[in-house]
């Protein structure tokens, strides 16, 4: 039998996101149907791909929009109306659950670059050494 990866979130993570929104967000009706009904929270963290460049042009000169791989990405969780199936999309930053998605890219370039700047060095340092 061949080990296949669990599909969703563990139990675990499901009470840490589901504890978070409770904490953080108060739920209203529905914006689009009025609903009152629990929305659903979908079992996986949803990525949103985020283009930093639009130097990609397209025959017109417009920028081309979704070209190439996302430079990064905000880990979000959905909350579907079960009624109408409006989508709220809440940044798992933002619900303070950066150990579950790792850091953000930017907090991942800042450790690159403070490791690069410690292995080069500095001209004092070339100089006594």
């Amino acid at each position: 039998m061949a080990d296949t990866e669990p599909e969703g979130l563990t139990d675990e993570q499901w009470e840490r996101i589901n504890s978070a929104i409770r904490e953080k967000v108060k739920i209203k009706p529905c914006p689009l149907c009025g609903s009152t009904e629990e929305r659903v929270l979908i079992n996986g963290i949803v990525p949103i791909p985020v283009q930093l460049s639009l130097a990609v042009k397209d025959p017109d000169g417009a920028p081309v929009i979704g070209l190439g791989r996302a430079e990064r990405n905000l880990p979000s969780v959905a909350l579907i109306c079960q009624t109408c199936g409006d989508t709220s999309l809440l940044n798992a930053y933002a619900l303070g659950l950066s150990d579950l998605v790792g850091p953000s890219t930017s907090a991942k370039q800042k450790a690159e670059e403070a490791k690069k700047s410690a292995s080069v060095p500095t001209e004092t340092q070339a100089s006594h050494g």
